[in-house]
C-alpha cells in the first residue's frame, strides 16, 4: 500500500488544478503592490536612504497575520464539512488510518496557503537588496512564518474535529489562534500594571505566543530590548518550539479524534437536558413560542426565519456592554491617559470593526448555508419574492443591530467632543473625521442588508461568504485609496505633477472613496438582484462560468 495514499492524490489534484497557480502568482502580485508602496512611503516621501527595513517589516506582519488566519480560513471547515455531508464514515471502510485522512485534508486544503506564503518569499528578500536587513533577519522571519502557517493549519484540523457546524468552526479555530497570539502578552500587561511597572515585563508569559518569536527574528540586535528586560532574545527558540509542539499536539489529537466523531451516538441524559433547555432559552417554548412563530410569520417569513433566536439583540448589548466594562476599567486604571484621543480613535474602530462583521455575518450566514443545503431552491418554489427576502431581512437587522448603532453613535459623538477638549493638534479635522466615520458606518450597513442575499448565494463556499462582503463593502475603498496615494507619490518623484495635498484632502478622498463603493454596490443590486438572484440560487450544481465571462454577464 503506498505510504499516505491520501496526500499523493491530493498532491497530483492540486498539481493539475489551475487555482494552484493563479494563487500563486497573485499573492506575488499582492506582496509587489505592498513592496512598491512601502517603498514609496520611505524611500520617496520619508526620504530614508535604506528603505529595507520598512519594507521587510510591513511584509512580515502582514504575512505572519495570513498565517495566523490561515487555519481558520483553510482547514477549520474539512472534517465538519465531511461529517455533515456523512462521508466521513465511508473513508473508514477502507484500510485508512486516522492520521491518513488528517493528512490528506489537511494537504488538500492548505497546499494553496503554503504556496502562497513561498511565493512572497522572493519579494521579502527585495529588502536584502535595499539594506537595513540582515540575513539572520530574513532566514528567522522565514522560519516563523513557516512554523506559525504549520501549527495554525494543525489547529484548524484539530478544531474541525470538534464541530459539525462550519461556521462554529471557523469562529471556534479563529478564537484560538487570537487568543494563542494574544492573551499571553495580556497577561504579561497586567501582571506588570499590578506591581505599577516597577520591574521589568516577565516575558516568560509571552512564550506560547508566536509573536514573540516574530519579534525577535524582524528586530535588529540594536532594537531589540536590554538583558535588563529580561531573557528576551534567549526566548526565541523556546518560543519556536512551543508553536511547532502545539501543531503536532493539533495533527495528534486530530488523528485520534477523527476515528471516534463519524458516529452517530444518541446524546446522554444530561446532554440532551441542556441542548433542550439551550433551545427552550432562543426560541422559547410551549405556547409562547406558537404565539411568537404565528406572529412573525405574519409579519414576513423570512423575519421569522432570521429573527426567531431571541438571543441575538442580547449578545450584540451583551458585546457592548463588555466593551463599556473595558473602557471603564482603562479610566479607572489609566486617569490621565483615557481622553487621548488616539485611544479613543483606535476603541471606536474596534467596535465599529465588531459591529460591521456581525452584521455581514447575519445577513449571508444563514442564506449561504441554505444555498448549499439545497433549502433556498425550496424556498424559492413558494410565492415569495425578492422584496420580501429583502424586507424581511431588514427587518431582522434592524431588530438586532439598530439600538446598538445608535449607541455607537451617541458614544462617537462623546469621544469627538472628549477630543476637541483635548487641545491636541489638528483639532480642525476631528470633528469631519467622526462625522465621516459615522457616515459610512450606518451606509455600509445599509449595503450589507441590500447585497447580502447576492453574496450568500454567489459564494461557492459559506464560510467564505462573510470574508466576501466585507471585502466588497470594506477592504475595496481603502486598497483603491492606497493605489491612489502611490500613483501620487510616483508622479511626484518622476516630476510629472506635483499636487499640493493635505489631510483634509486625504480625508475626502477617503471618504469620497468609501461613499461612491457604497452607492456602486446598491445601484448594482437594484439592477441585478431582480434579473440573477433566483439564477445564481439555484444553481449549485451548475459550474461557473468564467471570470471573463461572469464579468461581461455582470456588465
Amino acid at each position: 500500500m503506498t505510504f499516505l495514499p491520501v496526500v499523493a492524490r491530493e498532491l497530483r489534484v492540486a498539481a493539475r488544478r489551475p487555482g494552484t497557480h493563479w494563487n500563486r502568482l497573485l499573492a506575488a502580485v499582492f506582496a509587489l503592490l505592498i513592496a512598491l508602496l512601502s517603498t514609496y512611503t520611505t524611500f520617496i516621501v520619508s526620504g530614508i536612504p535604506e528603505p529595507g527595513f520598512f519594507l521587510f517589516l510591513s511584509l512580515a506582519w502582514l504575512e505572519f497575520l495570513f498565517c495566523v488566519l490561515a487555519g481558520p480560513r483553510l482547514t477549520a471547515d474539512t472534517i465538519s464539512e465531511e461529517r455533515r455531508e456523512g462521508t466521513l464514515g465511508l473513508l473508514f471502510l477502507t484500510d485508512l488510518k486516522g492520521y491518513d485522512i488528517v493528512l490528506g485534508k489537511l494537504v488538500a486544503s492548505s497546499i494553496n496557503g503554503v504556496y502562497s506564503l513561498l511565493s512572497v518569499v522572493p519579494i521579502l528578500g527585495i529588502s536584502l537588496l535595499l539594506g537595513g536587513v540582515s540575513g539572520r533577519q530574513f532566514g528567522l522571519t522565514v522560519l516563523v512564518l513557516l512554523n506559525t502557517l504549520f501549527c495554525s493549519l494543525a489547529l484548524g484540523c484539530w478544531v474541525s474535529t470538534w464541530f459539525e457546524n462550519g461556521r462554529r468552526a471557523v469562529l471556534a479555530s479563529a478564537a484560538l489562534m487570537v487568543g494563542l497570539c494574544l492573551l499571553p502578552w495580556t497577561g504579561m500587561w497586567l501582571e506588570a500594571m499590578n506591581t505599577g511597572f516597577a520591574a521589568p515585563p516577565n516575558f516568560l508569559w509571552t512564550v506560547p505566543s508566536p509573536i514573540l518569536a516574530l519579534l525577535v527574528a524582524i528586530l535588529p540586535r540594536t532594537a531589540l530590548p536590554p538583558a535588563g528586560f529580561g531573557p528576551f532574545v534567549e526566548l526565541f527558540w523556546p518560543s519556536v518550539g512551543c508553536t511547532f509542539a502545539l501543531g503536532l499536539l493539533g495533527l495528534v489529537l486530530s488523528s485520534r479524534a477523527v476515528s471516534r466523531v463519524w458516529h452517530e451516538r444518541p446524546a446522554g441524559r444530561w446532554r440532551a437536558r441542556w441542548r433542550t433547555a439551550w433551545q427552550n432559552l432562543k426560541y422559547g417554548s410551549g405556547p409562547a413560542r406558537a404565539a411568537r412563530r404565528a406572529r412573525l410569520l405574519g409579519i414576513n417569513p423570512i423575519y421569522w426565519l432570521l429573527a426567531r433566536d431571541r438571543l441575538g439583540p442580547v449578545l450584540v448589548w451583551c458585546f457592548l456592554a463588555g466593551a463599556a466594562v473595558l473602557f471603564g476599567w482603562v479610566r479607572w486604571r489609566l486617569p490621565e491617559d483615557w481622553r487621548d484621543p488616539g485611544w479613543l480613535a483606535v476603541f471606536s474602530q474596534g467596535l465599529y470593526g465588531g459591529i460591521k462583521l456581525w452584521i455581514a455575518a447575519v445577513a449571508v450566514v444563514r442564506l449561504a448555508e441554505d444555498k448549499r443545503s439545497g433549502a433556498s431552491e425550496l424556498l424559492l418554489t413558494v410565492p415569495l419574492t425578492l422584496r420580501d427576502l429583502s424586507q424581511g431581512l431588514r427587518r431582522a437587522l434592524q431588530r438586532q443591530f439598530l439600538g446598538p448603532i445608535l449607541a455607537l453613535l451617541v458614544m462617537d459623538t462623546w469621544f469627538c467632543q472628549l477630543s476637541l477638549e483635548a487641545g491636541y493638534g489638528g483639532n480642525e479635522l476631528t470633528a469631519p473625521t467622526y462625522a465621516a466615520r459615522m457616515s459610512l458606518l450606518v451606509l455600509d450597513a445599509v449595503v450589507f442588508w441590500r447585497l447580502g442575499p447576492w453574496v450568500a448565494v454567489s459564494t461557492p463556499q459559506p464560510t467564505q461568504a462573510v470574508a466576501h462582503l466585507l471585502s466588497y463593502v470594506c477592504v475595496v475603498p481603502w486598497l483603491v485609496f492606497l493605489g491612489g496615494v502611490m500613483f501620487l507619490g510616483l508622479l511626484d518623484y518622476w516630476r510629472i505633477w506635483k499636487p499640493e495635498l493635505s489631510e483634509g484632502h486625504a480625508l475626502a478622498a477617503w471618504f469620497g472613496l468609501g461613499l461612491a463603493n457604497d452607492l456602486f454596490w446598491l445601484a448594482w443590486v437594484r439592477r441585478q438582484m431582480p434579473r440573477r438572484f433566483r439564477e445564481a440560487a439555484a444553481a449549485r450544481f451548475a459550474g461557473r462560468p468564467r471570470w471573463w465571462r461572469r464579468a461581461l454577464r455582470a456588465g
